[in-house]
């Protein structure tokens, strides 16, 4: 992996203010938590990790879901070093994770 002072696009980087990553809970979707970092670092930007989750059947379910989604985001934002902002949201992830990027571009 490269580091801010060898990356071709040091200029472009330093535009970043935010970068909303969302993940799925998946091995797959952490990968991506390295390179955010590094990305994060050069540009001096806020990282805010996502999860949607979605409406179970009955509240308990629904309430053991927001837990294991807080739980798994806090987990991923402890192991990188720079602070992150952790947000879940219940809704349907595509639309959801959607309406929350327009949000924070709004920023």
């Amino acid at each position: 992996m490269r580091s801010c002072n060898t990356a071709p696009t040091v200029t472009t980087i330093a535009k970043y203010r935010k970068i909303l990553v969302p993940l799925d809970g998946s091995e797959l979707a952490a990968r991506v938590l390295p390179h955010v970092q590094l990305l994060a670092g050069c540009a001096d930007a806020e990282v805010i990790l996502f999860r949607a989750y979605v409406e179970s059947s009955e509240y308990g379910e629904l309430q053991h879901v927001r837990e294991s989604a807080h739980a798994y985001l806090k987990i991923m934002a402890d192991n990188m070093s720079k602070h992150v902002t952790i947000q879940s949201k219940f809704g349907f992830r595509p639309r959801i994770t959607r309406i929350y990027a327009n949000l924070i571009c709004e920023d």
